[in-house]
């Protein structure tokens, strides 16, 4: 099988997997440097457009392997995270398949997102670290949440309305940190999660905010 590429030649699948996507996988792990950002940088870039040529099953093996990494390389978890999204945003699988005229079945990507994957991605919505005051908080990784919700918005609406919910819980209890800053990163990222959906669902941020954020200053917050 070959891949078209965006200056109009062939790749073949054995090129993308075996060739490409080891060499741009590489800065994400091995970066230590302030002077190697900007290629790592890069190279997850090149990784999100070689996640967009992909088949499916090379596709969810290079997602997978990426999320499994971040206890084995805790010092490059920015990379990991910046390159897992850029997965994420590489998306482009059915998620049904028409039975009839008139019904559609889940395909078996949409069962791989359900069972495995969001559960991992959800699992890295926030990480652990220690305050000021030596206390052991969660704070939002906001690039992660808004990569969510755009996958999320690949569903139908219907099955989107059902995750939305979920995501708005965990920002909503972002924005209950004591941390300025923290709260800060979570109001911005509202911010963006806000525009990137439909204003119909504003109602529905409002009502998980009201139900949130209910003493104290949580109510400035609000």
């Amino acid at each position: 099988a070959q891949s078209q590429g965006s200056l109009g030649f062939q790749l073949s699948s054995l090129s993308l997997s075996n060739v490409l996507l080891p060499i741009a996988l590489h800065p994400v792990y091995e970066s230590k440097q302030k002077s190697e950002e900007t290629f790592a940088m890069e190279s997850i870039a090149t990784l999100g457009a070689i996640s967009r040529l992909l088949s499916w099953s090379k596709y969810n093996s290079l997602l997978w392997s990426v999320l499994s990494q971040f206890e084995r390389y805790p010092d490059q978890q920015r990379y990991l995270v910046a390159a897992m999204c850029a997965i994420i945003d590489g998306f482009n699988f059915d998620l049904v398949r028409k039975d009839t005229e008139s019904s559609e079945s889940k395909t078996s990507v949409w069962r791989s997102l359900e069972n495995r994957i969001i559960p991992k991605v959800e699992g890295l919505l926030s990480k652990e670290t220690t305050d000021k005051s030596g206390r052991k908080v969660n704070l939002l990784r906001p690039s992660v949440l808004l990569a969510l919700t755009r996958l999320f918005q690949k569903f139908p609406s219907n099955e989107f309305e059902k995750k939305l919910p979920s995501i708005l819980t965990v920002i909503c209890s972002a924005l209950k940190n004591r941390d300025s800053s923290a709260r800060d990163v979570a109001r911005t990222t509202l911010g963006k999660l806000v525009v990137a959906i439909d204003l119909k669902y504003l109602p529905d941020v409002i009502r998980e905010l009201a139900i949130t954020l209910t003493e104290g200053y949580q109510l400035h917050v609000r």
